[in-house]
């Protein structure tokens, strides 16, 4: 029988308490997420990407983006909503994230610095519906629109 090196042993537990320890923070951050109750922000954005809708809604769009501008909202609390809402199977909800998204980076200074700052592209992977080449396409016009800017 091989004798264990205790060395060996040592760094995986070491291994193990630290991979734990990232765990434990992952999961408490999504039960935090879950459990927490829906924001104002969050609500707007739920009903400005309603699946019943058909179009955009602009007004309710322009509206998201005067009160970030006027900072009745966090600018980082809309793109979490937004983001939360692309990564949803809702295909129209999708869209509808899509072209807000869209609108509050155009409208917004401190959104565009959020979504600037955040690696959109991690964004659109969270839409795993592949028939939604266009859709996509439609966010990497975003993304590049942002880089001109």
């Amino acid at each position: 029988m091989d004798k264990f090196n205790l060395g060996q042993l040592g760094n995986l537990g070491e291994r193990l308490k630290t991979s734990g320890a990232q765990m434990g923070r992952m999961v408490s951050g999504k039960v935090k997420e879950i459990l927490q109750a829906p924001t104002p922000e969050s609500r707007m954005i739920d009903e400005a990407t309603l699946e019943t809708l058909e179009e955009p809604n602009w007004g309710m769009n322009l509206r998201i983006c005067a009160m970030i501008n006027s900072e009745e909202f966090s600018g980082c609390e809309v793109v979490r909503a937004i983001k939360k809402k692309i990564s949803g199977k809702s295909v129209v909800s999708q869209r509808l994230s899509l072209d807000l998204l869209e609108a509050c980076t155009m409208n917004c200074e401190k959104v565009f610095s959020e979504v600037a700052s955040e690696k959109l592209d991690e964004m659109l992977r969270m839409i795993d519906n592949r028939r939604l080449i266009t859709r996509i396409g439609k966010g990497y016009a975003i993304v590049k629109g942002l880089g001109r800017v």
